[in-house]
């Protein structure tokens, strides 16, 4: 019965509870280094329901159909019933309601709201991925109705579909506008837990003496553990010396050692408000060669230039960074010029890491994705890796057939 189906204040807090869960197996990073809102943001969307809505788009049909169906021996009457089964014609007019399609459309219609009737409408309205129908018959073995009753039984179904949709509407509004306050809550306790935690155990360790293990990056524990050397060396041929190439998958480890270091400019940029190229440069350098020093026979990350960075080994470059403070659209496609500059034909990658000073990082991006795209050396394949990470194609000043990759990342300072 219709009675008996969870309501919807019980399926949100079973909704709740599960979002708990996952709050408390969420690291301590990111729950103490996330916005509250934005996580609960994150997990409101992933879980809270929306209402099923009429579509304005299509409108209501109505069409008159006709069935022979079979009438059963004991439903005749009584004179007639032992004749047998019958075959007899019945009339009837079916009416469509255009919805919009809802993927959780048989899960909403399971909920009990918290008025609700119990009367027959419920079982005669069939609804689908795009659409309530149902279907009346208007005459058939022993009944004709008259016009009257048809347009009542139309009316009162028809609204019957229209107050169930403003019912569910009315429910799951109230619901998540009560669950995300909730989510933000849970989120900021467990964020105050884990930080007096922190405190706690920092005093308790350093009473004790012994230093306190720190959790290892995933990337970087995967750089430590992996025993291939972090570039390949390339076999060289009577014509050409030997040369050294870096793989993708090392290139994105790479830049997710230097985006960990940038994002830490992000969250304290009272810090490096009077910093420079140089400064922000040699701070990206201290974490590379905390993770790459010794990795793979002495190659190692060095600074050349004024705020270049390079991955170098005894046989030359392998990948090549650039750092710039934004200075403007011309700035940034001179920058590229550079970039391209010290690329030769064996190299793949290159790296753009642009400090932000500005106050709008967001029309920032848009004057930099303007600049790449304009850029005379741009090709293709113009991708946004996350809100801050772009790459593009670019072929060399010395050679138009060879393309290289560029990741182009931005922090706001």
């Amino acid at each position: 019965m219709y009675y008996t189906n969870p309501s919807f204040s019980s399926v949100y807090d079973k909704i709740m509870e599960d979002i708990k869960l996952q709050i408390l197996k969420d690291t301590p990073a990111t729950i103490i280094g996330t916005s509250a809102d934005e996580l609960a943001d994150y997990y409101f969307e992933k879980r809270h329901y929306t209402p099923i809505a009429i579509d304005p788009e299509r409108q209501e049909t109505i069409e008159q159909k006709n069935e022979v169906r079979t009438v059963r021996a004991e439903q005749r009457d009584p004179m007639y019933r032992n004749e047998g089964d019958l075959k007899f014609e019945y009339e009837s007019i079916h009416v469509t309601i255009p919805i919009m399609p809802h993927p959780n459309l048989d899960e909403l219609l399971k909920m009990r709201p918290s008025t609700f009737s119990l009367s027959g409408s419920t079982n005669k309205v069939n609804w689908k991925k795009n659409t309530a129908e149902f279907t009346i018959d208007i005459k058939g073995y022993g009944f004709t109705h008259d016009e009257k009753w048809i347009v009542n039984e139309v009316t009162n179904l028809k609204q019957y579909v229209y107050n169930h949709i403003h019912i569910v509407k009315t429910e799951i509004e109230a619901e998540n506008a009560k669950l995300l306050p909730k989510i933000k809550a849970a989120i900021e306790a467990r964020k105050a837990k884990l930080t007096e935690d922190k405190e706690k155990y920092n005093a308790l360790f350093k009473q004790i003496g012994i230093p306190l293990k720190k959790k290892e990056d995933e990337v970087v524990k995967r750089i430590q553990l992996d025993t291939k050397p972090l570039v390949q060396r390339v076999k060289p041929n009577p014509s050409q010396p030997e040369n050294y190439v870096i793989d993708r998958d090392k290139v994105l480890d790479v830049i997710h050692i230097l985006d960990n270091s940038g994002i830490q400019f992000e969250k304290t940029p009272a810090t490096f408000e009077n910093s420079g190229e140089n400064d922000f440069r040699n701070i990206l350098l201290v974490g590379l060669n905390t993770v790459f020093q010794g990795k793979a026979t002495g190659e190692t990350f060095n600074a050349k230039g004024k705020s270049d960075i390079y991955l170098n080994i005894d046989k030359g470059s392998i990948l090549v960074c650039e750092c710039k403070i934004w200075g403007g659209q011309k700035l940034y496609g001179d920058t590229i010029d550079q970039l391209l500059g010290y690329l030769t034909w064996r190299q793949n990658y290159g790296i753009m890491i642009t400090f932000v000073k500005n106050k709008s990082l967001t029309n920032v991006l848009t004057e930099a994705e303007a600049a790449i795209r304009a850029h005379t050396s741009y090709r293709s394949n113009f991708k946004k890796i996350a809100a801050t990470h772009m790459i593009s194609n670019h072929v060399l000043p010395s050679d138009e057939f060879k393309l290289v990759e560029v990741h182009h990342l931005f922090y706001n300072i």
